[in-house]
């Protein structure tokens, strides 16, 4: 990721969770060949990294649909599945979301914004919406 930004490291993800997991990523991209502060970069590639690996173990799918787009210095990142699906709060007030909550704390200490849309039998979708840059502090 460092190294290569966030486009390629994200193909790389994607190559190896197909190889490893069995499920297909349909992957789509656009404005994204730039480079993005280093913890943006980061806390983008930890979420579709993280909803991939919920997707494999949890949705019942074999495929996933993948989305990543830069628009209006606005850096966003969505993994979508048509599975199981999921309630979301009753996942975090048992306290089996750990990763959701991982997922939730990046996005925040980044200043951007998390949304998980998930119904039972209907799937479910994780959108980060990361600022293209860090302010300064």
């Amino acid at each position: 990721l460092a190294h290569l930004g966030l486009a390629p490291a994200l193909v790389s993800l994607f190559d190896r969770f197909q190889r490893v997991a069995g499920v297909r990523v349909d992957f789509h991209h656009q404005g994204i060949a730039r480079r993005f502060d280093g913890a943006i970069e980061t806390a983008a590639y930890r979420v579709v990294q993280e909803s991939l690996t919920n997707a494999a173990r949890h949705s019942g799918v074999a495929s996933v649909a993948a989305k990543a787009w830069f628009k209006n210095e606005i850096l966003s990142v969505q993994v979508e599945d048509r599975g199981r699906g999921f309630e979301l709060e009753q996942t975090l007030a048992q306290g089996r979301g750990s990763g959701v909550m991982g997922m939730i704390e990046r996005v925040r200490a980044v200043g951007g914004r998390l949304t998980i849309r998930s119904d039972a039998g209907q799937g479910t979708r994780v959108t980060a919406e990361l600022p293209a840059s860090l302010a300064t502090r």
